[in-house]
């Protein structure tokens, strides 16, 4: 053996298996600490905990004892008066013959109403928007233009249009007809869609132009070679690529439509139970009349349960389009 030549077992060459290494080396390296990572996972949950506060404080908390409340006869103003199990529930989806039953079951066909008529116009503006901004001159300012109504408070957003729907207000005035849009259907509604259509479109554009932004464009390079024009490009290329944000902003959508709350109460001021929604029946009966916060606390979770399944209904939907 040469002189400058290093030892096979200090090279760490192994005869069994054929491989070679610098197992001396390995063996002079010091192994990391097993305690190290355990710490490094505890200070990164740290981070958490201030969320978590507010998770358990706002959220969760007050989920559980809604839920116990809705297993109990609790008044606003009486306060507890007994556990009654699953008698509200039974009553709410059974009990055809009461008349909250009856309220209950018509605010959610008003809110279905809504939700058919809005989502659709709601999404396919918001898209429309999207891709008119999307390759647009000044993209910065109508983005900026069309998202302001959205920061907007629906106290400051419906007084807008209650000062231009009623009977001597700008609308009328403009077009020199006495049209009871606050008043009667189908003008209530159609009122209602109208003064949503131009307040919350913003986030949902927002949303749907960073989908836009994020097509890749040699696919339309592509399809402009092939003889494609904007409309099949947008088609065949942009709105598939769209299906899981589409799928998002239509939830997303459809959550908030059926929380219906501010709008009926500006502009109707209560008084038209053609367009009662749910949220506002739940309002009504916790804080007005019987104030029965139980009832209304099962009110909240047959909406919920009703709202699961729809989600789940619009996710399977959009998988199998995707496919």
């Amino acid at each position: 053996m040469d002189q400058g030549s290093t030892p096979l077992n200090q090279v760490g060459v192994d005869p069994g298996s054929g491989r070679t290494g610098l197992l001396a080396a390995e063996r002079r390296t010091p192994r990391r600490p097993i305690g190290v990572s355990s710490r490094d996972y505890l200070g990164s949950m740290l981070f958490t905990v201030p969320y978590l506060l507010f998770f358990f404080a706002f959220l969760l908390f007050p989920l559980i004892f809604a839920f116990w409340i809705s297993l109990r006869e609790w008044y606003t103003v009486g306060g507890d008066q007994g556990f009654v199990g699953l008698r509200h529930y039974d009553s709410l989806l059974f009990r055809w013959d009461l008349s909250v039953t009856q309220q209950f079951w018509a605010s959610i066909r008003n809110v279905l109403i809504y939700v058919v008529i809005s989502v659709p116009l709601l999404v396919v503006f918001s898209l429309v928007l999207a891709l008119l901004l999307a390759n647009a001159p000044w993209q910065s300012f109508f983005r900026a233009l069309y998202y302001a109504p959205a920061v907007l408070s629906v106290a400051v957003a419906m007084t807008v249009w209650l000062w231009m729907f009623n009977n001597g207000g700008v609308i009328n005035s403009y077009i020199h007809q006495t049209i009871p849009w606050l008043l009667e259907q189908p003008w209530a509604w159609m009122s209602i869609v109208i003064a949503t259509l131009w307040w919350t479109p913003g986030f949902n554009m927002v949303i749907l132009l960073a989908g836009v932004l994020d097509v890749p464009h040699d696919y339309h390079e592509a399809a402009m070679l092939d003889g494609a024009n904007g409309l099949q490009r947008i088609w065949y290329i942009t709105i598939p690529l769209l299906r899981p944000v589409l799928a998002f902003v239509t939830i997303t959508q459809m959550i908030a439509s059926f929380g219906l709350f501010g709008q009926p109460f500006i502009l109707m001021h209560n008084d038209l139970p053609s367009v009662q929604p749910v949220a506002l029946e739940m309002y009504n009966e916790a804080f007005a009349g019987d104030q029965n916060l139980s009832i209304a606390a099962a009110m909240s979770f047959i909406l919920g349960v009703i709202l699961i399944t729809l989600s789940v209904i619009n996710l399977k939907f959009f998988q199998a389009t995707e496919t």
